[in-house]
């Protein structure tokens, strides 16, 4: 009896372990494409802001962000992890965006 239930301890382990590993290679699974269409998107965000209420200087940090974003993606089998460094671009262009349309509600 002793060794049936030792052995349905290591059936219940293996099921852990093979749900654990689904688990990371969901966490794992890189797709340049989701980020690649983020860039893009602000990039056309960026190209619109030039011409509008936002100062060109937004509009040139969304343009910078979305070629680091290409450029990064491009080295990300070289690199690693590493290739998130373009994040800092997108963080300070959000923080930018953020406070103009801030002080835009504010004008109003």
């Amino acid at each position: 009896m002793d060794q049936i239930h030792h052995g349905k301890v290591y059936i219940k382990q293996v099921e852990y372990q093979q749900f654990a590993e689904a688990l990371i290679a969901q966490n794992n699974a890189f797709n340049p494409i989701y980020e690649g269409l983020f860039a893009v998107g602000i990039l056309i965000l960026s190209l619109v802001m030039l011409k509008g209420v936002f100062h060109k200087y937004i509009g040139y940090l969304g343009i910078m962000a979305s070629i680091s974003a290409f450029i990064a993606l491009a080295l990300q089998p070289v690199i690693g992890l590493g290739y998130f460094w373009w994040w800092l671009p997108f963080a300070i262009w959000f923080i930018a965006v953020g406070w103009k349309l801030i002080r835009l509600g504010k004008a109003q």
